[in-house]
């Protein structure tokens, strides 16, 4: 019983310690990155992350500046490690994983949410660009919030969409109203105003392309009137409750 207890106070320690760290948004690790995507440029940026080497199995979650946006992500490392990401944009990332003394030359390579081949490599932890990185970050999260107050009236339903969800673990999901420390209210409110389905429901799996049409824009407005003129239909895939289930947290 009392070892029963022991384990119970543990895990429950252990979970708390690993959640406030996250909530927190407070980052130990800080590393240059160079990431190539499949027919693009290569371009270096800096990621900042934490390590839970006693958690079973071993775990680090980062947060990535990626193309002018925030990302979000959590590698997996055992004999077979795994990483995976989403930025603000709903634009999301994963693959394998090949973890490395200090970061030193780790890398990773996989698929975007694009179908893209996308590769990067860790210079190694280097705690002082730890200043650079929260700089950037506070100055992406005020262009945000001063983006709040834009009149989004002459923005295009392929935008709206496209900052209103993102990709959850298994679907298409709607963002929180405040996700990745960017508020997405105006973008949640125009989405309902508009009476946009933006594909939310639909799984996000490789068929996924085929059944939303939503980040094709030549395609977009039939996709659109369709999902209006059969709005009376009972469609599992669309979900009107505006929720985001974290990619974190699988």
């Amino acid at each position: 019983m009392l070892l029963i207890k022991y384990l119970i106070f543990t895990f429950m320690f252990v979970f708390s310690t690993f959640s406030s760290s996250q909530s927190a948004d407070v980052y130990k690790n800080f590393s240059k990155i160079i990431i190539k995507v499949e027919e693009k440029e290569k371009f270096q940026t800096i990621i900042a992350y934490n390590e839970y080497y006693h958690l079973n199995p071993k775990t680090a979650k980062f947060k990535l500046i990626f193309n002018d946006e925030i990302c979000i992500g959590k590698m997996i490392v055992n004999q077979a490690s795994t990483f995976k990401f989403i930025c603000s944009s709903g634009y999301s990332a994963k693959g394998v994983y090949y973890p490395t003394n200090n970061a030193v030359d780790a890398f990773g390579k996989g698929i975007d949410s694009k179908g893209k081949k996308l590769s990067f490599r860790l210079v190694g932890a280097q705690n002082s660009l730890e200043k650079n990185f929260n700089m950037i970050v506070s100055k992406k999260s005020i262009e945000n919030k001063d983006s709040s107050r834009l009149n989004l009236s002459s923005v295009s339903d392929y935008d709206i969409c496209n900052k209103a969800t993102a990709n959850g673990l298994e679907r298409r999901e709607w963002k929180a109203n405040s996700f990745n420390g960017i508020d997405w209210t105006p973008y949640l409110k125009e989405a309902k105003k508009r009476r946009l389905s933006c594909c939310v429901g639909i799984k996000t799996d490789i068929n996924y392309s085929k059944k939303c049409k939503l980040f094709k824009e030549t395609n977009y407005q039939t996709v659109q009137s369709s999902t209006l003129n059969n709005n009376k239909t009972k469609n599992e895939n669309i979900c009107n409750k505006v929720t985001f289930e974290t990619l974190v947290n699988g």
